[in-house]
């Protein structure tokens, strides 16, 4: 991992990556390492509404979606999934579990 949180050793695919998305991860513990528990990690990700073809949502717009995390432990045979809204069943294309987002507004500047 690089000092700005990218694992160079990762070798999947990211064609699904969006044009604009940038992410910023912080970790509160060792990487990567079993012997301990780590306190804590944090992901951030940002995605321009251009890269969805939709106009930026205005304030109170509602829209579905589902976040998805997949851990990967060593020697573990199956990765373990994990929801923002569970999905309850095997699999995460469940559009009926996804939650809700609500937008704000910018707040104004002081």
């Amino acid at each position: 991992m690089d000092t700005n949180g990218v694992s160079r050793r990762f070798a999947g695919d990211w064609s699904y990556t969006t044009q604009g998305m940038t992410n910023a991860v912080k970790v509160k513990g060792k990487f990567n390492g079993t012997a301990e528990r780590d306190e804590y990690w944090q992901v951030e990700v940002r995605i321009p509404f251009s890269d969805f073809s939709q106009p930026t949502p205005k304030p109170g717009e509602v829209w579905r979606a589902n976040f998805y995390r997949f851990n990967r432990g060593t020697n573990v045979p199956v990765a373990e999934q994990l929801a923002w809204s569970p999905a309850l069943l095997p699999g995460f294309h469940q559009p009926i579990r996804f939650g809700y987002l609500e937008f704000g507004g910018v707040p104004a500047e002081k």
